[in-house]
């Protein structure tokens, strides 16, 4: 998107540069395309000096004038301005500090530095020739450690700087040569330099490579459409070779293709053209992990881990492949293995979120309720506004029967929670325990509402009715629940709800309906005689 944009204001300029009236028109449109460019990449401050070079290249500037001069310099100045004020809205910050950046990369300065023009000739090599072997997302690169190891760290420096300044030599004579090779080089000076940014990205081409192909393009015009003719020979032999690159580009386009098939696919060819890749190897795992193929998914896993260290920031690849494990062993039942992840996670960074977070749910998924509340105070300690961290943290609170503890944070939250269901819910049945249950109904009849599927919410509510003597509510709601779940699914929701004993009389009501069904001769999965009474109580397990 801001390439698409740098294109519109580079359009809008050459079209009022070249208008005769109302050329300012097109200058309005060429800044607000800058600005809009601007805010899609920061990158696109590069529009600036890169309109400054096509000017020089294209057009006389035979006679300048003090008040030329003075406008372009007054102009040039109040829009750097200005882009630097959009910037610091976007990041809230000027990006002034950004060596500080280098301290979490796997790579130094001086590594970035030598390294990036091998880089930028391997994009020009795979713009001109796209193999599709040799396209992906992510490359292995060896870090220049000096000008000479590797060796075409050298080489690969001075062919850069001798196209440079050649390029800037020639421009006058060979503008359609020079200027897109100073293009280039020039829209690659903010992540292709100093900046602590991932070494490589083939999308960073997208802008670079716009006029790339201009010399060829006026060249094989020149053959084909010139007055006198060209030969005969050379035309066919343009021709040809043009009809050559066009099916090889085609048939590059569609074996990527054919990788770009599906998320599998891609991350499949990733790993096989970078095996090393800790990023391809978590990303396949993720795959396998939303398609619920989780032995796949921990291998993957596992590989993202072994290789973290090469990633661009090792710490936060390793902290992101250690949630993904607890996360896998979490769901196949593992829940120590799981605790044993995210701890893990927690000893390289104290303050993750994301990793306290899961710990806590482990915790809880352990009953180990007093352990998962500890969790939970230093994650609001580091974020006190979080509406979630706080119920994360009544709630293991109220699982560690702490319900002054889990009360106060419903307390904060609840005013800003009116429509989360799972705040009403907490709320509702704190209220009950605390023998408030005229309080209690208010909570619970909002968490049923917003969700009427919940089958816990609704035998809860059911129990709240009966608690203030109001049966025939509860009744209602009972039958409404036979009415639509299947006997399993509320035989199998009712001990979900036994651990908190709200009020052991309503399980008279529930018993009632099942007698009421086996009158009927409905079949029961279980016995109810060897059934013990059944209470309706709090599923803590629900609204996690």
């Amino acid at each position: 998107m801001a390439a698409m944009f740098c294109i519109i204001s580079i359009y809008t300029y050459l079209r009022g540069r070249i208008a005769s009236e109302k050329k300012y028109i097109w200058y309005f449109f060429c800044i607000l395309a800058f600005f809009a460019a601007l805010g899609s990449k920061e990158n696109a401050i590069l529009l600036l000096p890169s309109l400054v070079l096509l000017e020089f290249s294209f057009f006389k500037h035979d006679t300048i004038t003090k008040r030329q001069v003075v406008i372009f310099a007054f102009t040039a100045g109040i829009l750097l301005i200005a882009a630097a004020f959009f910037v610091h809205s976007m990041l809230g910050h000027l990006p002034f500090n950004f060596l500080d950046g280098y301290q979490s990369r796997s790579f130094t300065f001086s590594e970035r530095i030598l390294t990036q023009p091998r880089i930028l000739l391997m994009y020009l090599s795979q713009i001109f020739l796209p193999v599709a072997d040799r396209l992906s997302i992510e490359h292995e690169i060896n870090l220049s450690g000096s000008l000479f190891s590797p060796w075409s760290t050298l080489p690969s420096i001075i062919l850069i700087l001798f196209l440079i300044v050649g390029s800037f030599s020639y421009l006058k004579k060979y503008p359609m040569i020079c200027f897109p090779i100073l293009f280039f080089f020039l829209n690659h000076a903010v992540e292709s330099t100093i900046f602590p940014l991932e070494l490589i990205f083939e999308h960073r081409n997208y802008l670079p490579s716009l006029f790339l192909f201009l010399p060829l393009g006026i060249l094989v015009a020149h053959i084909l459409y010139s007055n006198p003719p060209q030969s005969l020979f050379r035309r066919i032999a343009v021709t040809l070779c043009t009809v050559l690159f066009l099916i090889i580009s085609g048939h590059a386009t569609y074996t990527r293709n054919l990788a770009w098939a599906t998320e599998g696919t891609l991350w499949t060819d990733v790993l096989r053209k970078t095996p090393n890749s800790p990023r391809a190897a978590h990303n396949l795992g993720r795959y396998y992990h939303e398609l619920g193929q989780y032995q796949q998914a921990y291998y993957y896993f596992q590989l993202s881990l072994k290789n973290a260290k090469r990633a661009a920031e090792p710490k936060r690849s390793q902290q992101t492949t250690l949630n993904a494990l607890g996360a896998v062993a979490s769901i196949v039942g593992n829940h120590k293995t799981s605790r044993d992840y995210y701890e893990k996670c927690l000893d390289i960074n104290k303050k993750n979120p994301v990793c306290l977070e899961n710990s806590i749910l482990a915790y809880l998924r352990s009953g180990l309720a007093e352990n998962a509340l500890i969790q939970a105070k230093k994650l609001i300690k580091e974020y006190p506004e979080s509406v979630n961290y706080q119920y994360l943290t009544a709630t293991a609170a109220y699982q560690a029967d702490h319900n002054d503890i889990a009360i106060k944070y419903v307390q904060k939250i609840v005013g800003r929670s009116l429509y989360n269901q799972k705040v009403m819910y907490l709320a509702g049945i704190l209220m009950m325990k605390e023998k408030a249950y005229r309080n209690s109904l208010f909570f619970l009849q909002r968490a049923a509402k917003l969700a009427p599927k919940n089958i816990n919410y609704q035998l809860t509510l059911a129990t709240a009715f009966y608690n203030v003597n109001r049966s025939e509510l509860a009744e209602r709601i009972l039958e409404n629940i036979f009415n639509k779940h299947p006997l399993p699914v509320i035989i199998n929701a009712v001990p979900g709800i036994e651990k908190h004993n709200l009020n052991s009389d309503t399980a008279s009501l529930v018993k009632a309906y099942f007698d009421e069904l086996i009158k009927k001769q409905i079949s029961l999965p279980l016995s109810t005689e060897s059934r013990p009474i059944m209470k309706i109580q709090h599923a803590t397990s629900a609204h996690l």
